[in-house]
């Protein structure tokens, strides 16, 4: 009796596991005017969001590209220094 019962547990387990698989057809393939739409309205927006990312780019670029340098120089001038002091007089 004991048996029974847990095979009939088991049982239902994987029939609340497995059974959802066994469900939903697969759906039919697009036709070609609806794919022709999808990809005519993802064009439209990556054409957006490129023109957004060129635009924040360019921002930033202008914000960015003087620090860097900036930085770079004081580096260089570093460097530059550190090398004349170890230079024997």
């Amino acid at each position: 009796m004991r048996i029974l019962f847990i095979s009939g547990g088991l049982l239902l387990i994987l029939s609340v596991y497995l059974l959802p698989a066994c469900g939903n057809a697969p759906e039919p393939p697009l036709d070609a005017p609806t794919r022709q739409r999808i990809d005519s309205i993802a064009a439209a927006r990556m054409r957006e969001e490129r023109t957004l990312l060129d635009s924040q780019c360019q921002v930033a670029r202008a914000v960015e590209m003087p620090k860097l340098m900036d930085s770079i120089r004081q580096q260089r001038l570093r460097e530059i220094d550190e090398k004349l002091r170890t230079i024997p007089k």
